[in-house]
């Protein structure tokens, strides 16, 4: 019975912690909780077994997830017409899956470093769980949402992005919780006081050093948030007015060098409005203008969720990373039709090629990313290395009025950070934004309005240490820290 009560209060404690650590992210932005969140899942993994670790690691999961992308159940609900019950069953469903990423390095954990070494826990902990975030990134296409380090955008510490990426931040960030329990069991305040000052200190000095540096003048740039109702938006009846509605915010922004519209602000396929975009693309040429927008292109029988570039500039950009079940099918031949049955709006579509051409304007390249695409840190680290500047066209009005919105802008932000550049992040109904190189948001406008963010960005050129190296090299670091470790064990074993 003690032993039952004992697991229970640890489960309990490993689900609550998890659930807080949602809150040091955005919007909430309480980060000093993930250092002690992770230091209490540090806590009760050692006070488990294997077995034992599994499941607290497993709750811990539980908590994360099911406060922190919540918001799933909107999308499954309201938006892919499915009923609560069956919604409510996908989204357990799928948060109890993103909960194996801490469940499975919390069994290993326990099978491997059993032995009360704080030297081999203290670089087991950080590195397991930075490569469980690498894994859960590319694993089925992957979900790259709530990295730890996303937390740390606003921080002292986030001067290390440029250098480590979010991954590293991730281990940083986790290194300094584990820490703490140094003095908490050894009594050794000198431990994770030296390590919590060498971290923040040198994130101060690296904050001195500028990684790229500006090209040309600042250019201007129209960010058009129309906040079309998802409903209204799939509805071929709303279709003119919708039209209409971009064509009139645009109308009085043709000063601008750039004017974005959101991802699938048309809600059409190309090929079928062909006459409006060439008068779009006419009145942008004569205004010297370029417009970058969403739109559905087919071409060569084939569907994309795709950017059509209008005026002086040139190219076109189809999404490559798709969101699964909302925008394709995985093993289509086996589950054909239930597509159908989730009744979500153009959700076949084909993945872009893998190498694309940067769309350009002038003489300037900007790397392009639509919806969650920018969410992949070596996906953007490795297209934005010859890119002056980054452009995100996304739709998060599927998540309803949840926090899924700033956590994106967060994503976005942590992307400006690793690359050094300015970033328009547009969105349908917010939140629409003009992000500096060091992730602070320069301009934007409240989320649910109808609005046009017009502000400027400044192009740049150059690379970061994270754009040079690759988080491969974060990744071989891992691996030799968690070799190392396991020396430790072998040593006092």
């Amino acid at each position: 019975m003690i032993i039952s009560n004992k697991n229970l209060l640890l489960t309990s404690l490993a689900f609550i912690s998890g659930g807080l650590l949602t809150l040091a992210f955005a919007p909430y932005q309480l980060w000093p909780l993930a250092f002690l969140c992770l230091a209490t899942l540090l806590v009760v993994w050692i006070k488990s077994n294997p077995k034992q670790a599994f499941w607290h690691g497993f709750s811990f999961g539980l908590g994360f997830f099911g406060f922190g992308i919540y918001w799933v159940f909107i999308s499954i609900h309201i938006f892919g017409n499915t009923n609560a019950f069956l919604a409510g069953f996908l989204t357990v469903l799928f948060i109890s899956f993103l909960a194996l990423f801490y469940a499975v390095p919390g069994y290993l954990f326990r099978k491997i470093w059993q032995k009360d070494n704080w030297n081999s826990r203290l670089l087991a902990f950080p590195a397991i769980i930075t490569l469980m975030e690498w894994v859960r990134t590319i694993f089925l296409t992957g979900l790259p949402w709530l990295l730890i380090g996303n937390s740390m955008v606003e921080t002292p510490l986030r001067w290390w992005a440029p250098v480590v990426g979010v991954y590293g931040l991730t281990f940083i960030v986790t290194l300094i919780a584990a820490s703490i329990l140094y003095f908490n069991r050894l009594k050794k305040a000198a431990i994770p006081v030296t390590i919590t000052i060498v971290f923040f200190a040198s994130s101060y000095a690296l904050k001195q050093i500028e990684w790229t540096h500006p090209i040309n003048k600042s250019i201007s740039v129209s960010l058009i948030q129309g906040n079309v109702e998802q409903k209204m938006k799939w509805d071929p009846e709303h279709l003119l007015n919708i039209m209409e509605k971009y064509q009139r915010l645009t109308s009085n922004h043709w000063s601008s060098d750039l004017i974005i519209w959101p991802e699938s602000s048309l809600p059409i396929f190309s090929s079928q409005v062909k006459p409006f975009l060439d008068h779009m693309d006419q009145e942008a040429l004569k205004n010297h203008s370029s417009i970058f927008l969403g739109i559905p292109i087919d071409k060569d029988d084939e569907y994309y969720n795709g950017m059509m570039v209008l005026g002086d500039a040139k190219g076109e950009y189809t999404k490559r990373h798709l969101v699964p079940f909302g925008e394709f099918l995985p093993m289509k031949s086996l589950l054909t039709g239930l597509i159908n049955f989730f009744a979500i709006p153009m959700s076949d579509f084909s993945s872009g090629p893998e190498e694309q051409n940067l769309v350009q304007i002038k003489d300037l390249k900007i790397s392009p990313f639509i919806c969650y695409e920018i969410a992949y840190p070596d996906e953007v680290l490795t297209a934005s290395i010859k890119s002056n500047f980054i452009v995100t066209i996304t739709d998060d009005a599927w998540f309803g009025r949840s926090i899924a919105h700033s956590q994106h802008l967060q994503i976005a932000q942590m992307r400006s950070l690793e690359t050094s550049r300015f970033s328009a992040f547009a969105t349908n109904n917010g939140t629409t934004a003009i992000i500096r190189t060091d992730g602070s948001i320069q301009d934007q406008i409240p989320p649910f309005r109808t609005m046009v963010l017009t502000s400027t960005l400044t192009p740049v050129e150059g690379i970061t240490p994270i754009m040079a190296w690759g988080i491969k090299y974060i990744l071989i670091l891992m691996g030799a820290l968690m070799i190392l470790s396991l020396i430790f064990v072998v040593k006092y074993d």
